[in-house]
């Protein structure tokens, strides 16, 4: 089951929220937004608290926005220092703050605030968002209409011969016998390059960051791809980079900027999606982003398929030979 039981069209609270259910032998999609998530991922931006924050999102906004005053980047500042206080390395119940906006239904998310953080940081965060509603609700009003065609295109692709392919090779590669996740759609400036996602939050849910209907197979991609991120979590794999590699990783930048884990593992599902084996069951030419990820796809695609052949999970083996070609691409002159 996802984590709320609801699978219906209709009207939540303020805003308008779509959700949708798509069924499969072994696999479910909900996908959902709301306007308190979306004004959460609105103020995080502003904030650039995180380097995962979009800055071309934040300079497309801050364009639409009147010139901030001194009062509103103080504001930002002062919410800035919470998001970093409740941030992704936090431990329940003072987790990431952001899970109170995506993990729950709209109703629920100011309880949830208030269980997560200290009633200073509680009253400090609710005074914030309504010091920025105004701005807010005007874009909010030209969202609301976009998320839902984006919602129903993304639903109807979610059906297909080709997603179902993708879930069957994930529940493979991972060992498990179903797969299950909700969508929190975040709308993205109109004009921005970029769209994305996270799994920073409940182990079934993710978030997508899109801006038009004709991104929406590459907006799925990227939310299979973040599923993958907790269904690795799932093996509970533990892994320890080799000492005599550690002067090569170091001047890799993914791997200065995330840490050595979360870039080790961004590698190993990217192999997968959006831009590995996994991709060309929906896209017929991937663009990897760079030359060591072209040739770390490359050289991992026979493996996966031995993978799937011989019916088993990838494991450890699999992270070290991902972890050796990284490095290799890099002394062979690879761009990063």
């Amino acid at each position: 089951m996802t984590p709320y039981g609801y699978h219906l069209f209709k009207r939540v609270g303020v805003g308008f929220t779509i959700v949708g259910e798509s069924v499969y032998t072994a696999f479910m999609v909900q996908i959902r937004f709301n306007k308190l998530a979306q004004q959460y991922f609105f103020i995080s931006t502003l904030t650039a608290w995180h380097f995962s924050c979009n800055q071309e999102h934040r300079a497309l906004w801050l364009k639409r926005l009147p010139p901030l005053s001194k009062n509103d980047k103080d504001q930002l500042k002062k919410i800035a220092k919470i998001f970093k206080k409740y941030g992704f390395n936090s431990v329940y119940p003072s987790y990431y703050l952001g899970s109170a906006f995506y993990d729950y239904p709209q109703n629920r998310v100011w309880k949830q605030v208030q269980v997560m953080t200290s009633q200073e940081d509680y009253l400090i965060i609710q005074e914030i968002f309504q010091h920025f509603q105004a701005s807010f609700d005007t874009l909010w009003d030209e969202s609301v209409g976009k998320l839902s065609k984006i919602a129903e295109k993304m639903i109807a692709l979610s059906e297909s011969p080709q997603c179902k392919k993708i879930e069957h090779l994930l529940q493979c590669l991972f060992g498990v016998e179903s797969i299950q996740f909700d969508i929190v759609l975040l709308l993205v400036p109109e004009g921005a390059q970029s769209i994305g996602g996270s799994a920073n939050t409940n182990q079934h849910v993710i978030t997508v960051e899109i801006n038009h209907l004709r991104r929406v197979t590459d907006a799925l991609l990227i939310a299979y791809h973040e599923y993958a991120h907790h269904l690795w979590k799932s093996l509970r794999i533990r892994l320890s980079l080799p000492q005599n590699m550690r002067g090569q990783i170091k001047k890799i930048p993914m791997f200065n900027t995330q840490g050595i884990s979360s870039a080790w593992e961004e590698y190993i599902i990217r192999t997968l999606l959006p831009d590995g084996y996994l991709a060309t069951k929906m896209i017929t030419r991937p663009k990897p982003a760079d030359a060591i990820e072209k040739r770390v796809i490359t050289q991992a695609r026979p493996l996966i398929i031995q993978y799937l052949q011989e019916q088993k999970p990838i494991d450890k083996t699999y992270a070290y030979f991902v972890l050796d070609y990284i490095v290799d691409s890099k002394d062979k002159g690879g761009s990063y």
